[in-house]
């Protein structure tokens, strides 16, 4: 039944995407040669333990193109910066990896204060503070970790096991977490939300837009909701193919990506009207974008 699912979530992509120009194309296998510059942006989507490595893509149409393969010991979280430096949570080694854009080895690395395993999203701040939301720590319930730069524990809420492990955060510092289909509220420092947005299919991937507006990911409903803050009213919906597990937006070129946990694929969009432009059928856990200069 899996691979019926996987099969017809894959056939109706690329029936939707047939009709855009380019779409679908097959991936370059050719890894770059010269050094990626600061204008080009990129995909990071990261393999865990199964494939070691965070694979580096250059976004773009028509066609995303592979540029190379960072090697990692199970990389199954990552994010981007304000100035592009990569950040990878490893599976299972308590452990996050700074690397400077274009890098295939690490700069530094952060030691966490609490074991963890499964470290399903992370996210870092413009003032170098680290958030991770953890699966399951030492077998409990999962955990929102706030770090600083250096690693030092902030606040951790833990949250019903259950739930689901994805977040954002805004430039004022409160954090939107996806609990049991809901999307909890938490003010900077709080450990416990302020208030609770009901959405109308079960929550996923989030993400937030320079309007302060909360994308929100709705696999179920085959949608990524853009809604108001701080109601939670929809705006409008964006059409996926079963995607929205974990999204990532990038408006200065103006995409949306959405993975498809089931349909193991990785979906784009035009952000500003919804339009399919291509996908990856891989089986990446995650994706995070440098949107470049």
């Amino acid at each position: 039944m899996r691979l019926h699912r996987v099969v017809a979530a894959v056939t109706l992509l690329l029936a939707a995407l047939s009709q855009q120009a380019g779409a679908g194309e097959r991936l370059s296998p050719q890894l770059r040669t010269e050094p990626i510059g600061r204008s080009v942006p990129l995909l990071y989507v990261p393999y865990g333990s199964f494939r070691n490595d965070v694979d580096v893509f250059k976004a773009g149409i028509p066609a995303t193109k592979l540029l190379e393969k960072i090697p990692a010991t199970a990389p199954y979280s990552t994010c981007v910066d304000a100035k592009g430096n990569l950040y990878e949570a490893d599976e299972d080694s308590n452990t996050v990896y700074e690397y400077a854009r274009g890098a295939k080895s690490p700069s530094r690395s952060i030691t966490t204060p609490t074991g963890f395993f499964l470290p399903s999203s992370i996210a870092v701040t413009s003032d170098g503070s680290i958030y991770l939301v953890e699966e399951n720590i030492n077998n409990a319930n999962p955990v929102f970790l706030q770090l600083d730069r250096q690693g030092k524990l902030l606040r951790d809420i833990q949250f019903p096991l259950e739930a689901y492990g994805s977040f954002a955060i805004d430039t004022n510092g409160t954090a939107y977490l996806a609990i049991n289909g809901n999307v909890e509220v938490f003010p900077p420092h709080a450990t416990k939300p302020s208030a609770t947005i009901s959405e109308p299919s079960f929550a996923s991937g989030l993400a937030i837009d320079s309007k302060h507006e909360l994308l929100v990911g709705m696999p179920e409903a085959n949608a990524v909701a853009v809604e108001s803050l701080p109601s939670g009213k929809v705006l409008r919906t964006i059409a996926t193919i079963g995607a929205g597990d974990y999204i990532a937006l990038d408006e200065a070129n103006d995409y949306l990506y959405a993975v498809s946990a089931s349909g193991r694929t990785l979906q784009w969009y035009r952000f500003d009207d919804g339009r399919p432009l291509g996908f990856l059928a891989e089986p990446g856990l995650q994706v995070a974008v440098d949107p470049g200069t």
